[in-house]
């Protein structure tokens, strides 16, 4: 995936009301495809991060605000979705350790 695509990609699922995290946070019930996107494109982003002394600041705001978003939907759900979604926001928070990490 290409830089430009990935952040469209997260654009989307982050920002459109079609998006994932509006899914999430209408209880709308867990997009497992827009999902593995996200996290594609975070995983292609992170990975051109990574180790940069210089991050811009709507990077780590968007970071935080997914890493929150997630935490917050995890404990919104319950039972097996709940359980999946508490695993996708630990492999963002993974995902955003290693973004960041030195």
């Amino acid at each position: 995936m290409e830089m430009a695509e990935a952040v469209r990609v997260l654009s989307r699922h982050v920002n459109d009301p079609d998006g994932l995290l509006y899914k999430l946070a209408r209880a709308e019930g867990l997009d497992h495809d827009g999902y593995r996107q996200l996290v594609q494109a975070l995983r292609r982003i992170a990975d051109d991060w990574k180790g940069r002394t210089e991050v811009p600041r709507d990077v780590v705001a968007l970071a935080y605000a997914l890493d929150k978003a997630f935490e917050s939907f995890s404990y919104a759900y319950h039972g097996a979705e709940g359980d999946i979604l508490r695993s996708w926001a630990m492999e963002i928070t993974s995902i955003l350790i290693d973004m960041f990490e030195e």
